[in-house]
């Protein structure tokens, strides 16, 4: 009994393979010969996309309509996922929060440089107050599926370049400019290039 999707290839189509690695080109000849090669590996390609498509069909549509289903279905849970996430984010960086945290952090350094000084009831009193703190506002959100951690980004809003110090500019070359440049025979100081070749759009 044979598979209906299984997708074979022409056993001589696999001798272009070992022929591809040690194919080298050396003149006119071989470049000609090299793009035959190329040529019938683009058709053995173009042969397994059209038996993918074919195989695939019958198949197409149930998948499309299980997606579909299951995206449904989970429609409604993602986006309480992400309500859940923005909320917790709210009030992770509202002001009473981050001051706690501020706090938490303050307190641990000094923990660790009164430990240092071996003044260790002022560590142990700092730790306690870090500790505190940490009850309130948690570094971690233990839950019975798995720790949650919390991620801390600066996302910019806006951005004055005219305001902004030139350490925080970025100056980048316009490389399709340069290219363009380069084609037209230019020469550029403070740019080095190669030039390579490719074979493209080939047609029977």
């Amino acid at each position: 009994m044979t598979d209906d999707t299984q997708i074979t290839v022409a056993d001589d189509a696999k001798d272009y393979l070992d022929k591809a690695g040690d194919f080298q080109i050396i003149d006119a000849e071989t470049e000609k010969a090299a793009m035959e090669l190329y040529a019938k590996c683009d058709n053995v390609v173009k042969d397994i996309e059209a038996k993918r498509k074919a195989k695939g069909a019958p198949f197409r549509e149930r998948v499309e309509e299980i997606n579909a289903q299951a995206k449904a279905y989970s429609a409604p849970f993602v986006e309480a996922m992400t309500s859940l996430k923005r909320k917790a984010s709210d009030w992770r960086t509202s002001e009473a929060v981050m001051e706690a945290e501020s706090e938490r952090r303050r307190m641990e350094k000094e923990a660790f440089h009164r430990a240092n000084r071996d003044d260790l009831d002022g560590a142990l009193d700092a730790n306690e107050k870090a500790l505190a703190i940490a009850e309130e506002v948690p570094k971690t959100v233990k839950t019975d599926d798995g720790t949650i951690r919390y991620r801390t980004d600066y996302v910019i809003d806006e951005i004055d370049l005219n305001q902004l110090h030139d350490r925080f500019v970025v100056k980048t070359a316009n490389e399709k400019e340069i290219k363009a440049c380069l084609k037209a025979g230019e020469e550029i100081t403070g740019v080095k290039f190669h030039v390579e070749r490719t074979p493209i759009n080939y047609r029977n």
